[in-house]
């Protein structure tokens, strides 16, 4: 649990350098959130308290590039939900008590949705086959 913590301690004083400017060499990419993403599912805290962890970080890191892409600033300091976020995602999934099939047929739904959005856009085509879900 210890180490979950410091890795997100970590990525929130990063996001807060990268935003406030002080730091121009500062950033946070989707890596760091995947991180921090496995660290929760490695810790040994119960499987409720792994997904809750796992969603926070994943709803942040959508939040944060949503608001970021409003405010025109460049992608290359935005942190974007990949294939490897939303696997980790349904990793933590498989951790919890609860049936959680509903939850990880809704993410494999928003893959293919942002997948076949990034196809659309002709300048967001590297983006596809890093989202689109493995085909089975």
């Amino acid at each position: 649990k210890k180490g979950a913590l410091m890795a997100e301690a970590l990525l929130e004083r990063l996001h807060r350098e990268c935003i406030k400017g002080k730091n121009p060499n500062a950033f946070v990419d989707s890596e760091m959130y995947n991180i921090c993403i496995n660290a929760w599912a490695k810790s040994d805290i119960n499987g409720n308290e792994i997904v809750a962890k796992a969603e926070s970080l994943v709803n942040r890191m959508e939040t944060r590039y949503a608001r970021g892409r409003e405010n025109s600033i460049p992608r290359t300091r935005l942190a974007r939900p990949d294939r490897i976020t939303y696997n980790s995602l349904i990793n933590a999934y498989s951790l919890s008590n609860e049936d959680s099939s509903a939850k990880v047929d809704k993410i494999l739904e928003k893959m293919n949705a942002l997948a076949d959005s990034a196809a659309i856009n002709k300048s967001d085509r590297d983006y596809e086959s890093y989202i689109r879900p493995d085909e089975i």
